[in-house]
C-alpha cells in the first residue's frame, strides 16, 4: 500500500515537469513561437529566421546565420557564427563564437550582463 502511494506521488510530481519541457527546433526556415506556451527555447541549426513573443525565461541558440527577433528574455545563450539577434528587453547574453551581432533595447532589471568569447562579437545597446 505504501509503495502505491509512493508510486502516484511520484507521478503526480513528475508529469507537471514533463509537461513543461523545453521547445526545440533542430531544422527548418524559422517560425514564430510565443513564450506563454513554452517559456525555455533550444535553436540547433542555422540559417533561420525566429521571432518570439511573450516572456522567454531562456533562448539557447547553438548554429550559424540564425536571425532573432526577440520581445523579452532573462538569459539569451549564443553558440555559433554570423547571428543577427534584436531583443526588446534582456539580462544576461552569453556569446561564444565569431562575428555574431546582438543589439537589445532594456535592461530588465538593473544592468544587462554580458559576457563574449571569440571574434568579432558586438553586443550594443540600441540608441
Amino acid at each position: 500500500m505504501k509503495t502505491g502511494i509512493a508510486l502516484l506521488f511520484g507521478i503526480a510530481v513528475i508529469a507537471p515537469r514533463i509537461a513543461q519541457a523545453d521547445k526545440t527546433f533542430i531544422m527548418g526556415k524559422g517560425a514564430a513561437w510565443n513564450c506563454a506556451k513554452d517559456p525555455v527555447i533550444s535553436i540547433n541549426h542555422g540559417a533561420a529566421t525566429y521571432t518570439f513573443t511573450g516572456k522567454c525565461v531562456t533562448i539557447n541558440v547553438s548554429g550559424g546565420e540564425n536571425k532573432l527577433t526577440i520581445e523579452s528574455v532573462d538569459t539569451l545563450n549564443i553558440t555559433g557564427s554570423k547571428n543577427t539577434v534584436t531583443v526588446g528587453t534582456v539580462d544576461a547574453i552569453n556569446v561564444t563564437g565569431s562575428n555574431n551581432k546582438v543589439t537589445y533595447k532594456a535592461a530588465k532589471s538593473g544592468n544587462v550582463t554580458s559576457h563574449s568569447s571569440g571574434n568579432n562579437n558586438a553586443i550594443d545597446q540600441a540608441k
